[in-house]
């Protein structure tokens, strides 16, 4: 799952290449009167990018053999996945110009951090056994 994590960051990487040339050469600033939109946009062009490094950074992350480990590693990995398809998605759809409505958003940023979270669990439980 590892390398899955890295080629998919790097394939990321290069979506957020392609969203931010997308931005520049078709949706230019005179398409885009709604500043609030032109707003989302930017900000899920961002979140791609964030995810993407995240996917690779996940790369070098590793987690002990210990059962709790395991879990926290799927888990881990799997959310960092799917929080970047869901950033493609969000990209895509989240830019209505109501910010209620951005579920696609609220959930690629939770699942990074929940994700993150597993990492910092499996830390904790690792410093408790060493107690």
């Amino acid at each position: 799952m590892k390398i899955i994590n890295l080629i998919f960051g790097v394939s990321l990487l290069i979506v957020f290449l392609i969203t931010g040339w997308y931005m520049k050469e078709v949706l230019k600033s005179e398409h885009l009167l709604d500043s609030t939109v032109r707003m989302e946009l930017r900000a899920n062009h961002i979140y791609i990018l964030f995810i993407s490094l995240l996917n690779m950074l996940s790369f070098k992350v590793n987690l002990s053999e210990s059962t709790i480990s395991k879990y926290c590693n799927l888990i881990f990995r799997f959310l960092l996945v799917f929080a970047g398809l869901l950033a493609i998605a969000a990209f895509i759809y989240d830019h209505s110009g109501i910010l209620e409505e951005r579920i696609n958003t609220f959930y690629q940023i939770l699942f990074s951090l929940v994700a993150i979270g597993a990492v910092a669990v499996n830390e904790l439980s690792l410093l408790i056994k060493e107690k």
